[in-house]
């Protein structure tokens, strides 16, 4: 599927029009995942907003005891670090890839 018709899937894209979206799309770049990588840490710097593509990632926490505590689990078509990306606060949780993924990025810069 083309980049544009993912941003077109994403809620917080989905106002803006053609033009806009073209111009948007200009900004995003591809990456790829294997299984089990860590995609974003907690604690990073929150400066990238992911729209999965292909494949699935899990936002855990890990416990003191180092057990993972699963928080969400996102599917393609879905977004994360909007909330990092527009407060420039850092990464609240991990994510990390269950399966092959493929996501578009859009850095703060």
């Amino acid at each position: 599927m083309p980049r544009i018709d993912w941003l077109k899937r994403v809620s917080i894209f989905s106002d803006l029009d053609e033009v806009a979206l073209g111009s948007l799309e200009l900004l995003f770049k591809e990456k790829t995942f294997e299984k089990e990588s860590v995609v974003v840490g907690q604690e990073d710097p929150g400066d990238s907003l992911y729209v999965l593509t292909e494949g699935r990632v899990k936002v855990v926490l890990f416990g003191t005891t180092g057990r993972e505590v699963i928080l969400s689990v996102f599917k393609p078509g879905e977004f994360f670090g909007e909330m990092s990306l527009l407060d420039n606060q850092p990464r609240s949780a991990n994510v990390i890839a269950v399966e092959p993924s493929k996501m578009l990025v859009l850095d703060r810069a």
